[in-house]
C-alpha cells in the first residue's frame, strides 16, 4: 500500500498501476490504447465468488531512484483493482479494490477521473 501520500509522486510507494486486459468491459471505454492507468494508491486483496469478474490487475510499486534502477519488478500479478458484474436479482455492481477516489482527489490525473465516471455511468446503467 502507499500509507500516508501526498499528491507528490516522488515517492515510490506512488508508482504502483492497474494493467488493463486486451478484452475491455464499458468501462474502460476511452482507454483502448492503453496497457497500464497510473494508480498510487492502497489496494486491498479481495476475490469474487464469481457473480463479479476482475477487469483490471495490480501492478505493484517499484524503487524510482536511482533511475538506472527503475523498472516494473512485477509487471502482472492476478491480483484484481477492479471489478464488476450484475446481481441476478437485477442491477450493477462495480467494486475499485483501492482508494482511486482519495487518489483522484490528490492527484488530480484525468485518466482516474474518467475512471471513476465510467464506473459510475456503467453501474447507473448508462449505455454511452
Amino acid at each position: 500500500g502507499a500509507g500516508n501520500l501526498s499528491g507528490s509522486w516522488e515517492f515510490h510507494e506512488a508508482h504502483n498501476y492497474f494493467r488493463l486486459p486486451e478484452e475491455r468491459h464499458q468501462v474502460l471505454n476511452g482507454f483502448e490504447k492503453t496497457a497500464i492507468l497510473p494508480f498510487g494508491g492502497t489496494i486491498r486483496r479481495v476475490e469474487s465468488k464469481g457473480m463479479l469478474q476482475a477487469l483490471a490487475t495490480y501492478i505493484p510499486s517499484y524503487t524510482i531512484y536511482p533511475p538506472e534502477f527503475s523498472w516494473m519488478r512485477e509487471p502482472r500479478t492476478d491480483i484484481p483493482a477492479m471489478l464488476a458484474g450484475e446481481h441476478p436479482a437485477g442491477g450493477r455492481i462495480f467494486y475499485f479494490a483501492g482508494d482511486v477516489d482519495r487518489i483522484y482527489g490528490l492527484s488530480r490525473l484525468p485518466d482516474l477521473g474518467d475512471l471513476l465516471a465510467n464506473a459510475v455511468k456503467w453501474a447507473a446503467g448508462d449505455k454511452t
